[in-house]
Parts: structure tokens; C-alpha cells; sequence
């Protein structure tokens, strides 16, 4: 892509973040479907998991949705997305780190009850 290609791109996506900041749901499809691809390779990179790379893109885009008033139209709207998504991956993945953590207990105390039952 040319210099000139990339400075009309951006100031189209600036445009349509000003129209979603202005209340227009539907110029919110156009930046959905602009980087939803990037978006799941980005998170398929990171957590493997086919139903969490959707899950965690949906969820991105929600909460882009949600806090459009906080973005600055005209700066990288597809960095802020992959920070978005690159938290929602680090809660997931210490979410699931918990979880193996705990069943590991779980099991200890379990094995622990039955040996103690035994004696």
C-alpha cells in the first residue's frame, strides 16, 4: 500500500469511529467488519482455543462498543483493539491457571481424605 492509500484508510476509520461516537450503530459494522480477521488471528496466536478466538473478539468488540467515547478518533484504532483483546486473553488465561490450580487441590484433598478413611 501506497503512503496515500494509507493516509486515506486511516482517515476513513477515523470517520467511522466519529460516527459510532455520534451515535451511529451501524457505521459500527464497517469497523467490525474491517478488523474482526486481524482481531481472531491476533487472540488464535495467543490462546489457541477455536470457541475462546471468538468469544474473546466478540467480548473485544463489545467492550470497544461500550467505551468508543473514550478513543481517540484518528489514532490507531486496531492497536486499542488488540490491547482490549490482549487483556481479555491475560484473564483468561489466569482464570484458567486458577482453575487447574484448584482442581489440583481438589485432588490432593481428596486422595488425602481416602488415605486418612484407610487407616
Amino acid at each position: 500500500m501506497s503512503n496515500c492509500d494509507d493516509n486515506a484508510a486511516a482517515a476513513l476509520e477515523a470517520e467511522r469511529v466519529r460516527a459510532v461516537q455520534a451515535g451511529n450503530v451501524n457505521a459500527s459494522a464497517s469497523l467490525v467488519d474491517g478488523h474482526l480477521d486481524y482481531l481472531r488471528a491476533f487472540i488464535a496466536l495467543k490462546l489457541p482455543v477455536a470457541h475462546l478466538v471468538n468469544e474473546i473478539a466478540h467480548e473485544s468488540f463489545v467492550f470497544a462498543y461500550r467505551n468508543i467515547h473514550t478513543f481517540t478518533a484518528g489514532t490507531s484504532f486496531r492497536a486499542w483493539l488488540r490491547a482490549i483483546a490482549g487483556n481479555l486473553v491475560r484473564a483468561e488465561l489466569q482464570r484458567y491457571a486458577r482453575e487447574q490450580a484448584n482442581q489440583l487441590t481438589y485432588a490432593k484433598h481428596r486422595l488425602l481424605e481416602r488415605e486418612l478413611g484407610r487407616s
